[in-house]
């Protein structure tokens, strides 16, 4: 019963060639929705210095406390700044389970599409200023995404460097338009 309805749903939406070129370009696009998905910094990283700020506050207001009255109330507060930090610390231990959580669901999404669509490859955009910078002193030196630094990677940072001068030279409000390109195929199996 539950498939008769869902093949009937399926059928009603209609797939006219606008709308399938929609579908396979948004679906093509499928790795550039990572970027929101993979947290490039981490916020244990902050915790970190977010304790570290909490301990030193508390020593350095217990120090300055001159008045056994202002000493009180400086205790007080401290203790409730060292709870909510501990609170603040659970919170990320739990945030950091549900990241990766998110992040597996995510390649799973894709790795399903990926059986039944072709998804294009994330590759870094360059900008003027990582085009005129020598490879070597790049930040992210992992130009195709792929996880590793390697030739491939100081290849494509030189010919997308080469392309975005000469796109930029050609067309001065380049970076204000949105590009157009044309719907990956369907994959047949």
């Amino acid at each position: 019963m539950k498939l008769k309805k869902i093949l009937k749903e399926a059928r009603k939406h209609q797939w006219n060639e606008e709308n399938k070129r929609a579908f396979l370009e948004a679906v093509s696009n499928f790795n550039d929705y990572g970027s929101s998905i993979y947290k490039n910094e981490t916020i244990k990283e902050s915790l970190k210095t977010i304790t570290e700020l909490i301990y030193k506050a508390e020593s350095f207001t217990m120090n300055e406390s001159d008045d056994w009255f202002d000493g009180i109330s400086v205790k007080r507060d401290m203790k409730q700044l060292k709870e909510s930090s501990g609170l603040f610390a659970k919170t990320v231990n739990e945030m950091g389970l549900l990241q990766q959580r998110l992040e597996s669901l995510y390649e799973d999404m894709g790795y399903k599409l990926g059986k039944y669509f072709e998804i294009k490859e994330k590759i870094d955009n360059i900008s003027d200023k990582e085009a005129a910078t020598d490879f070597d002193d790049l930040k992210d030196k992992d130009v195709d995404n792929d996880g590793d630094t390697d030739d491939s990677d100081e290849y494509l940072h030189k010919k997308l460097g080469v392309v975005a001068k000469k796109v930029e030279s050609r067309i001065p409000a380049f970076s204000e338009m949105k590009s157009t390109s044309t719907p990956s195929k369907f994959k047949r199996m």
